[in-house]
């Protein structure tokens, strides 16, 4: 039979209780300590399994379309250019607007516009001189209206009628007179027309070399421009440019 000791037994009773005093202590440290990262698949057991890092981060794909569309859908109603304001109607083109500018005194009929003006140096009427031929009057007018002889006259007379006046052309086809018809023509009298009173000739043409009751003359190189005269209204019914030996 085995005899123990009294001593014995208390340090081999100390030495048990050292040893599991160690083994709580370890246990314990090693809980305290975080553990080193495992995998999600196979967590230590006893320890709560965390969940995966992918689910924390990344959400489902659906959730990040709809997130997606949210941001979109601003910006694209920012960047929307409005709408253009609409420019009023364009005006037909028919129509036409008329202007101040639009408004003008009444022109000569064609081919009856003056050329050139009187003067003492250089007299004529409608711009056509005594010593103009048939042909350039007719490239001047073109054709007349209409034409007759004249038989009374020692030499024959053709005349040609214009609208608005007449020119007589001798046997040689040179103009034997001008005479003015109308008050719609412009003479080239500096401005002076049929209808007009004797001071308008005097203020156009300056004083005459004859005036009478009944007609003013003006002499010049060789010609007469006779204005004959109603003396009740003093306004010049006729207007005439002929040679000065008439």
């Amino acid at each position: 039979m085995m005899i123990t000791r009294p001593h014995v037994r208390f340090w081999v009773a100390a030495v048990m209780l050292g040893a599991v005093c160690t083994g709580c202590n370890t246990t314990k440290l090693a809980a305290d300590q975080p553990s080193a990262p495992s995998s999600a698949s196979a967590p230590r057991y006893g320890a709560p399994s965390a969940p995966p890092q992918l689910a924390a981060t990344n959400p489902p794909a659906s959730a990040v379309h709809e997130q997606q569309k949210e941001a979109l859908v601003p910006s694209i109603q920012k960047t929307e250019p409005s709408e253009a304001p609409k420019s009023p109607p364009a005006a037909s083109a028919d129509k036409k607007v008329e202007t101040s500018s639009d408004t003008k005194p009444p022109e000569s009929k064609p081919g009856v516009a003056a050329v050139e003006a009187y003067t003492a140096k250089k007299p004529s009427l409608m711009g056509i001189r005594l010593t103009d031929t048939r042909t350039a009057v007719k490239k001047k007018f073109n054709d007349p209206v209409s034409e007759f002889e004249m038989d009374d006259e020692q030499d024959s007379v053709t005349v040609c009628e214009y609208e608005g006046f007449s020119v007589g052309f001798n046997a040689s086809g040179t103009v034997e007179f001008i005479e003015i018809t109308s008050k719609d023509v412009n003479p080239g009298l500096n401005g002076l027309r049929l209808g007009q009173k004797v001071k308008d000739a005097e203020s156009a043409l300056g004083k005459p070399d004859t005036n009478t009751t009944y007609a003013m003359h003006y002499k010049a190189d060789g010609t007469i421009l006779k204005l004959d005269i109603d003396p009740k209204t003093e306004s010049i019914q006729s207007i005439k440019l002929f040679a000065g030996s008439k």
